[in-house]
């Protein structure tokens, strides 16, 4: 199995970025972290001239290759980051139908649902991404995960409800992986933006 962790904060060394690396260590060598700050993607307008540069041909080919995606976002002011809507306005069913996706919000405080009923509401269509009905919220960010034990009851929650999150995500990703060529029909081109 191989998963792809996208981090999308616009901030360098970032609480996300920092939440990435946690998923990556638990998940082991199969996981790889794309840092959305780090890659200075070109802004979606449609056209086919991002999607057809270099940099964007090389994360497409980690999408095709990848059995499930894990997607991180902060919470500002109620919202997904920019960044992410700019990532998945690029991708596509040919690379990431029929995947399973875990959404995981990064949050200051004790919010962070919102960016996760966004993104679950318009961001998936046309992917068609599978988004698991578990999520993650990472509340109180800058006190989680900064130590190898948890630091708080806060923390150990936090890591037990990431555990049971990840294998939910390895279980949906293993399932699908195995099921795929099931997933198959000659009518599927026929159909890419649903009805």
């Amino acid at each position: 199995m191989s998963y792809l962790i996208v981090s999308s904060s616009p901030r360098d060394a970032s609480q996300s970025a920092k939440v990435a690396q946690y998923l990556q260590q638990q998940l082991g060598s199969s996981a790889e972290h794309l840092e959305l700050v780090q890659l200075n993607l070109p802004f979606w307008d449609g056209s086919d001239e991002a999607i057809a540069k270099p940099q964007w041909q090389q994360i497409k080919h980690k999408l095709k290759h990848a059995q499930g995606y894990i997607f991180i976002t902060p919470e500002w002011n109620g919202i997904a980051s920019p960044l992410l809507k700019n990532f998945l306005m690029m991708c596509d069913a040919q690379e990431c139908a029929h995947k399973p996706t875990l959404l995981v919000s990064v949050v200051s405080g004790i919010s962070g649902v919102h960016p996760i009923n966004e993104l679950k509401m318009n961001a998936f269509k046309n992917s068609r991404m599978l988004v698991l009905p578990d999520y993650l919220v990472i509340r109180h960010c800058e006190d989680a995960l900064n130590h190898p034990k948890p630091q708080s009851s806060q923390d150990a929650r936090t890591r037990s409800r990431i555990e049971y999150c990840l294998h939910l995500f390895k279980q949906y990703c293993q399932m699908l992986d195995h099921n795929k060529h099931r997933l198959s029909h000659p009518l599927a081109n026929d159909f890419p933006y649903n009805p």
